[in-house]
């Protein structure tokens, strides 16, 4: 192999990469709404590492929605327009066998369409329906 087929194969392989990261990264946008509930849940995260425990209410929460926006508005779901319910006490990733909804961390109240957005303990976001949102809230 010369050294140009050798340099024209790995040029075809870098473009293979950046390729496949570039629509990697595509598909792992979010929408504003998913977005929305993913910074209450980031925030949700840091409040945990710093307090080392779940945030028990909104004002320890607080602080750590700043770097979003205003707490007041990063905790209202731009969806249904209502705050968001969440469960406190949780620690991400490491939810709380007492809890009775030890899978979701935050979630719309209403939704639209027929359908809401939660946020569970490992801070991954769910779009469900009423039926689908039962079963997540009540499966242990």
């Amino acid at each position: 192999m010369t050294r140009r087929q050798r340099a024209q194969g790995e040029y075809a392989l870098l473009l293979l990469l950046i390729a496949g990261c570039s629509s990697a990264h595509k598909s792992d946008e979010l929408n504003k709404e998913e977005e929305a509930i993913a910074h209450v849940g980031a925030a949700y995260r840091d409040a945990s590492h710093f307090l080392k425990r779940g945030p028990a209410s909104v004002k320890e929460l607080k602080p750590y929605l700043k770097k979003y926006g205003d707490p007041d508005t990063v905790l209202t779901s731009p969806n249904d327009g209502q705050p968001y319910q969440i469960n406190w006490g949780l620690i991400p990733s490491r939810p709380s066998r007492s809890a009775q909804t030890q899978r979701i961390l935050a979630y719309e109240q209403a939704g639209k369409d027929g359908k809401r957005y939660v946020l569970d303990f490992m801070l991954k976001v769910h779009h469900l329906n009423d039926a689908e949102f039962e079963r997540m809230r009540d499966s242990k």
